[in-house]
């Protein structure tokens, strides 16, 4: 069993550090006392307690102790060695993941049937998590299909583009995107000079002629521009436009995709084996609507706190110092604790965050992200 514990203090090297859960030593001498003593037991009832006159109740009685004394010691391997995983923020990370490496997230908040009202909640808080905005994507699935929460979802979609995070996006991409327009039509303004200078290169091939100044100037501007690669100024002016048409499509894709927040509805085919929340899972990962490289799946009350990303995307990484290079390691799931904030009075799981932490590690349910695998 790993516990998970963020601390964002550098008072450890690396970025990670396991420890043994406290305690552990007095459990594994509890543990092995009880396996004793039921060994003990299950030989005693054995050799000494086995009515012959009943067999039909003595043998499964007896085969049902085993089962659970066997299941007892799988208990005790699995908590054998209980590790306390401390971890860095991925922002404190050393050394430092550049932000342009983050990668892309996809939180999937699944519900059903809950009120708008909760939903739009938890879609608030994960919109607000410390996080650049072009690198996450928040998604309603809606197993439903209610018009309410499809009308919910348009109106938190707007209002999140005109808040001030967006808004600052949207200038710095649309201010790259003018320089790169600007950038093409000075290219389209060069090009009749480009016609004359390689007209009179080849002119001058044959005969000696007089240089117009206009064509000296275009010339110098152009042998500076030309790689080693092109063969003409044309061929180089036009690689340069394609190039440059490629980028401003870019950043208008980059514009059109600061719509972060969206709403999948889950088509039910009649007769078809829907399977609950997760076939509404894997309905939003294979139907081509999304694709960060990780999922952080959240029900419809779950609220994250806005370093949830920053705290748990640690994990999936480990510093290769051979390549100089943060790499995906092998950890592919991480389930984190969670409190609860809507309970009603005398509800028995309201009693405090020890009990809602050891509900969440049997609980499926719980905050969850997941590492994309791709094929």
């Amino acid at each position: 069993m790993t516990s998970i514990s963020i601390d964002n203090s550098t008072n450890f090297s690396g970025n990670s550090r396991s420890t043994l859960k406290k305690r552990t030593l007095l459990f594994r001498y509890l543990a092995e006392i009880n396996l004793i003593f039921g060994i003990w037991y299950l030989q005693w009832r054995i050799t000494n307690s086995i009515n012959f006159n009943a067999l039909w109740l003595s043998i499964p009685l007896l085969l049902a102790e085993i089962y659970s004394y066997f299941g007892g010691v799988m208990f005790v391997i699995g908590l054998w060695r209980p590790l306390v995983r401390q971890i860095k923020s991925l922002d404190r990370m050393t050394p430092p993941l550049p932000k342009f490496d983050w990668p892309n997230v996809d939180v999937f908040i699944t519900c059903y049937n809950e009120p708008p009202e909760i939903v739009e909640k938890t879609a608030q808080a994960a919109l607000a998590i410390d996080y650049p905005p072009t690198k996450l994507r928040v998604y309603v699935l809606d197993d439903g299909n209610s018009a309410a929460m499809r009308a919910m979802t348009e109106k938190l979609c707007i209002a999140d583009l005109h808040s001030p995070l967006l808004k600052q996006e949207a200038n710095r991409i649309d201010t790259e995107r003018s320089l790169l327009v600007e950038r093409l039509q000075q290219l389209e303004n060069l090009k009749p000079n480009a016609q004359a200078a390689e007209q009179w290169l080849q002119e001058s091939s044959l005969e000696k002629i007089d240089i117009p100044n206009v064509f000296v100037q275009s010339l110098r501007q152009f042998i500076l521009w030309l790689p080693p690669e092109h063969q003409s100024i044309a061929e180089r002016l036009n690689s340069e436009k394609q190039a440059l048409e490629v980028a401003i499509h870019q950043k208008e894709l980059e514009l059109v995709e600061l719509a972060r927040f969206r709403y999948i509805a889950r088509p039910k085919p009649a007769g078809v084996p829907h399977h609950a929340k997760a076939g509404n899972l894997n309905y939003a990962i294979f139907s081509g609507e999304t694709s960060g490289e990780f999922i952080l799946t959240l029900d419809a009350d779950h609220i994250p706190k806005p370093q949830f990303l920053k705290r748990v995307l640690p994990y999936f990484y480990t510093y290769n110092l051979f390549s100089g290079k943060y790499e995906q390691n092998h950890i592919a799931f991480v389930q984190t604790p969670q409190d609860f904030y809507n309970i009603p009075p005398g509800d028995p799981f309201g009693l405090g965050t020890i009990c809602d932490r050891l509900i969440s590690f049997v609980n499926p349910s719980c905050v969850e992200c997941i590492h994309r695998t791709k094929n």
